[in-house]
């Protein structure tokens, strides 16, 4: 049986369920909490927007990734989950899907991080996803409370769904 053929049908129900919890028309721009710039950490070193309050995390030959913000729903009723927005530039002549893996919260691993959809990008285009990250695995409960989250930065040829690049202990600390 072909590797396509099991990992699909799982990675869509996966991403289907968590899509049913979010829907852009509901953020409300005052709920947002941005990375402020004395707070880059480790990643001081990138280049930092004050304007936009983004963040480069990421930049090799396939890709260039930025960390947009940070926030939560909970005006919505959203509970027990937070968001982070990632802009990713696809510099590969080959279309890209971007997962984060590896992921911890102060700390403490989680099991996955999900999206309410995909993020596959076409080459030389760049897009933009919300990552989600649960509360339930960890001793915190509001984005408030959030200091480091580190990360890897997974590329896979959406083809042939092969890992290309990956982008190692991405920190931000907040």
């Amino acid at each position: 049986m072909k590797k396509t053929s099991i990992i699909t049908p799982v990675l869509l129900a996966v991403l289907m369920f968590s899509g049913c919890m979010i829907s852009s028309d509901f953020w409300d721009e005052e709920e947002l909490v941005t990375i402020e710039e004395e707070s880059a950490g480790d990643a001081s070193n990138e280049e930092h927007s004050e304007e936009s309050q983004e963040l480069i995390i990421a930049d090799d030959d396939n890709v260039t990734a930025t960390f947009e913000k940070i926030y939560d729903a909970t005006s919505l009723g959203i509970e027990d989950v937070f968001y982070v927005d990632i802009n990713v530039k696809n510099k590969s002549d080959k279309e890209i899907f971007v997962v984060l893996d590896k992921a911890s919260v102060n700390d403490e691993m989680l099991p996955m991080v999900s999206s309410g959809f995909p993020l596959i990008v076409k080459a030389d285009k760049s897009g933009r996803n919300a990552f989600i990250f649960s509360f339930n695995p960890l001793s915190i409960d509001r984005v408030e409370e959030v200091e480091k989250i580190e990360f890897d930065l997974v590329i896979f040829d959406n083809e042939t769904l092969d890992e290309m690049d990956r982008i190692s202990s991405i920190e931000l600390d907040f």
